[in-house]
């Protein structure tokens, strides 16, 4: 699973190697003034996320990567077992990040209050 960090004004997900090789990206980096919001996604199904393109994807197990729906361009790490946060964005070449974490209120608690401050 990514690192998230935030730090110096930004949101930062750090890949491993092996995670650079599934979504093939070093990671994302957003300017915390991109971020419009974090919400826990409950509902969130792996089939709704659009078309892949580049990334890694096995139904049950994994999406990585970039991914398009519509004219929306998200950034996906998400793994078997994990809970989702989604991250909405403004001005940034993402429209939206979704993240899979085994702590998904932490997440969103972190992301949230760092916008606010």
């Amino acid at each position: 699973m990514p690192k998230y960090e935030v730090n110096s004004g930004k949101l930062e997900v750090k890949l491993s190697w092996l995670e650079r090789l599934a979504c093939l990206r070093l990671g994302v980096t957003v300017p915390l003034g991109s971020v419009k919001g974090a919400t826990v996604d409950r509902g969130a199904v792996p089939a709704q996320l659009g078309f892949r393109a580049p990334g890694t994807g096995f139904p049950g197990v994994i999406a990585a990567g970039t991914f398009y729906k519509r004219l929306d361009k998200q950034f996906v790490y998400w793994g078997v077992g994990e809970s989702v946060v989604v991250v909405e964005l403004d001005g940034h070449k993402f429209q939206r990040l979704i993240l899979g974490t085994n702590d998904p209120v932490g997440l969103e608690q972190l992301i949230n209050r760092a916008i606010r401050n």
